[in-house]
């Protein structure tokens, strides 16, 4: 989630007031106190200020500001809040800028975690400043999704969220805010990926390829989106074109290298045997540490249509490599006895079936 700058001191120095003619002897204290950097004073000034004006919201306002010099964004949104409650008018809240977004942004940054709901509130004023800001849209909606699986039981709003908090409100709530990101920038990629995963999380596997197929044609040089869209077309059981997508995302960025990994997995699943031996190859050349690449590539050659001696022996010495690596798996044993017991090597695949055995039953005693 995005981190949020908030305005510097300089901009809160050279602010003009608002309007409103207080009354109280603190709201001239409180606003140079603002413009003198002094945190501490500023805000005190203006909670005397508020007490003595309660309704004034120009002694919200102010307060407001003195909390954000300080960083004390929560208060600050209240602050502001206080101000959407008593400006009967408008005059103030006409008037808010990038200050009290990025105020109010803050403010649910802070609180996202512990109160999801709260944030999106924070985040939904945000909103009313600036109704169009896609980013702040997709803020929303993510939130919307940390309550689903967070603890939104914890949210203490009352009267400011029109939504339930029953998981299919909220559910509902998070694709509401998607779309709407959507309609405000269709072309935008960070949108469609974001879309296309919220799908996919809840099962909506056609609306999901729908959105990362536009994503591709939009930006199709995006690692993570072929990577997914391999993850999909995997799922749904069509390797050939999943193998591709996952090595389109390898090649497009090295770092991504369990798109390797998957592509020699799809092009086992395709058949091609000789084409994941390959790219098999290249996974443990990539990660020679990995023992599951070693694994991978040993049970590739072994379950090739009729392999050769040299298949098995090719098999054997992969899997050894494996068995180096992590030697408390059983499955490594068990498909190295497959492939000495194809050599003829009985002795050595009694022996492989007997350590797996005996590992199963370490671990059937761990449970």
């Amino acid at each position: 989630m995005r981190k949020y700058i908030a305005a510097s001191a300089v901009a809160v120095a050279l602010i003009v007031a608002l309007g409103g003619c207080a009354k109280s002897p603190h709201s001239s204290s409180v606003k140079i106190y603002i413009q003198q950097h002094q945190p501490d004073k500023a805000v005190r000034e203006g909670k005397a200020w508020v007490k003595d004006e309660p309704q004034n919201p120009a002694a919200h306002y102010w307060l407001a500001r003195a909390y954000s010099l300080d960083e004390d964004y929560v208060n600050a949104a209240e602050e502001l809040d206080s101000v959407y409650k008593y400006d009967k008018t408008g005059e103030f809240v006409s008037k808010f800028t990038d200050f009290e977004k990025v105020v109010y942004q803050n403010a649910g940054l802070k609180v996202k975690d512990k109160n999801p709901l709260r944030a999106v509130h924070y985040f939904k004023q945000a909103m009313k400043i600036a109704p169009n800001d896609t980013k702040v849209l997709m803020t929303i909606s993510a939130l919307y999704g940390l309550a689903l699986t967070g603890t939104p039981g914890s949210d203490t709003i009352t009267g400011t969220l029109l939504d339930s908090t029953t998981g299919n409100a909220l559910k509902d709530s998070m694709f509401t805010y998607l779309r709407k990101a959507y309609q405000l920038d269709p072309n935008n990629p960070d949108i469609l990926y974001r879309t296309a995963v919220a799908y996919e999380t809840y099962g909506e596997i056609d609306s999901a390829k729908a959105y990362l197929e536009k994503l591709l044609q939009v930006k199709p040089d995006m690692a993570k989106a072929h990577y997914r869209y391999g993850i999909l077309l995997f799922n749904s059981g069509d390797y050939e074109k999943a193998a591709e997508e996952f090595r389109k995302s390898y090649e497009l960025d090295t770092t991504m290298v369990e798109g390797l990994f998957n592509c020699a997995q799809a092009l086992l699943k395709a058949g091609d045997y000789d084409k994941a031996i390959e790219v098999a190859k290249q996974y443990t050349k990539v990660r020679p540490d990995d023992p599951n690449g070693w694994f991978f590539l040993g049970g590739s050659y072994v379950s090739k249509n009729n392999p050769s001696k040299e298949d098995l022996q090719k098999a054997v010495e992969a899997l050894t490599k494996a068995i180096q690596l992590n030697p408390n798996n059983p499955l490594y044993y068990d498909i190295r006895a497959a492939a000495y017991g194809a050599l003829g090597e009985s002795d050595k695949a009694l022996q492989d079936i007997n350590k797996s055995d005996e590992l199963k039953g370490k671990k059937g005693e761990q449970k």
